[in-house]
Parts: C-alpha cells; structure tokens; sequence
C-alpha cells in the first residue's frame, strides 16, 4: 500500500485491514469459547451453546464491531488534534495500539468462560 500523507486516505485505507483483523479475532475467540466450555464440562448448561446463541452472539459481536469502527474514528481526530511532527509514526503506533485492544477485547469472553464455567469431577 502506498504511503499517504492525507491523514483521512490513510485511516480509511487501514479500515478493511482493522475489519479482518476484527474478523479474525472474533471468530479465534468465539472457536476458544466453545473448546473451552465443551472441555470443562459438556453436561453443564451454564454455558450453552446452541444455534440460537450462535445467530445472537454473532449479531452482537456485529453490533460490537460497527461500536468499534466508530472508535476507529479516534485515530484521524487525534492526529487532527495533535498533530505531530512526524505523522506517519504517529499513526502506526495509534493504529496498532488501537488494533492490538480491539483484537485482544473478544478474548474476554473465553477468559470468563474459563474462569466461571462449572469443571466437571
């Protein structure tokens, strides 16, 4: 990709790469999820899984993602605001902080499940 100055192409050119990464790591969180709640203890019902839930949780997490692109919207103002010496570091250190917190968040709710769901004896 080339390297734009205009600080709105070069956010916007970053979007659909932030999207997959969201992607990624929501489907990564929601497959641990699953591994985690049939490994502790399938019989349990504290944590279902079923057809229903899938449609809602990935409704959610759509929801959670349009949440996040609005967020995205940050990183543009705040160069806008700041407006640094050196824009292009400015913005890959905002990017990839902004993508490592965004990726790392679905992760919560695996760590929650291993942490609350019921371990079979």
């Amino acid at each position: 990709m080339a390297i734009s100055l205009d600080t709105d192409k070069w956010w916007a050119g970053h979007r659909a790469e932030y999207n997959l990464w969201l992607v990624g790591a929501g489907l990564s969180a929601f497959a641990l999820y699953c591994t985690i709640v049939w490994s502790r203890c399938p019989a349990v019902d504290t944590f279902e899984i079923t057809a229903f839930t899938i449609v809602f949780q990935a409704v959610g997490y759509l929801a959670a993602m349009a949440i996040a692109n609005i967020f995205y919207f940050l990183g543009p103002i705040s160069e806008k605001l700041s407006q640094p010496d050196n824009p292009l570091r400015y913005r890959l250190i905002i990017y990839r902080c902004g993508l490592v917190f965004s990726a790392a968040l679905p992760f919560l709710v695996p760590l929650s499940a291993f942490l609350f769901a019921e371990k079979c004896h």
